[in-house]
């Protein structure tokens, strides 16, 4: 429910909203079917809109600041390459909408630090499941610490 909350206060009007409220990077299938257009600060930046099939104008809810929720990994082991890929992908829409348009881009990556993944993983391992979570979040952060050059650090990052 803070979750919630907190991606709605902060980056529920990115690029507009769903019909029912906020949803979570697990809850594709289950987004409503209508398009609501978000309110703000029109951009000249179009992005394709996977709902209307159509591209629609990128909308700020601030001028200049774009806001950013990124779906981060669900640390039950070690980072693979398609975890790297998916975060280069990110950074440079980042890095065009920073140099490019001259944005600000406030980026939050959430990681998912309970799942049944990670609990079935720590009775494997015979450990909690916090402290499994705790490991391969660490391992995570230094393996993008390590990217450095490709992927730009999140503003923050938040477990959920």
């Amino acid at each position: 429910m803070l979750v919630a909350a907190f991606r709605r206060r902060f980056f529920g009007h990115v690029g507009g909203a769903f019909a029912g409220g906020t949803a979570s990077c697990s809850d594709v299938a289950t987004w409503g079917e209508r398009w609501i257009p978000p309110t703000g600060h029109e951009t000249a930046i179009q992005l394709y809109n996977s709902l209307t099939k159509r591209k629609e104008p990128l909308i700020l809810a601030n001028k200049g600041v774009a806001t950013w929720y990124s779906c981060g990994p669900t640390v039950y082991d070690h980072a693979h390459l398609g975890h790297a890929c998916s975060y280069i992908r990110f950074d440079i829409i980042r890095r065009i909408l920073t140099k490019v348009f001259g944005y600000d881009v406030i980026m939050v990556m959430g990681i998912t630090d309970i799942d049944d993944k990670i609990i079935k993983r720590a009775n494997e391992l015979n450990i909690s499941p916090v402290s499994l979570a705790r490991i391969y979040e660490q391992d995570f952060k230094q393996d993008m610490t390590t990217l450095k050059h490709f992927v730009l650090k999140p503003w923050a990052s938040s477990r959920i």
